[in-house]
């Protein structure tokens, strides 16, 4: 399992992605994260599906077809993490913002 923590880029995107489309946070998010790694967004949810003119990645769950090898690596710059965050180790990860919160 990969973990995705919004850094401020992401998340600036999410709320402009949020007010643009008068959406919820939670569901601007979805969109934000697939757009910062150039990955395709399946869903069923409606709200989300009525944005997909402006978003060309969003797709309904049911055009699915599952590729041989999805080998999907998130990029941490795009998203406006720290680079030295190891998105692969989740202890790693949380050390690093219990560090990052004590300075």
């Amino acid at each position: 399992m990969k973990v995705i923590c919004p850094g401020s880029k992401l998340f600036e995107e999410t709320i402009n992605i949020a007010l643009k489309n008068k959406l919820t946070f939670y569901d601007a998010l979805y969109i934000a994260v697939a757009d910062a790694n150039d990955a395709i967004l399946y869903t069923e949810d409606m709200e989300i599906l009525s944005c997909s003119k402006d978003y060309g990645f969003i797709r309904h769950i049911k055009d699915y077809t599952p590729a041989k090898h999805q080998n999907y690596i998130p990029d941490p710059k795009k998203m406006g993490l720290k680079p030295s965050r190891n998105l692969d180790n989740i202890q790693e990860l949380l050390s690093q913002v219990e560090e990052d919160s004590h300075k």
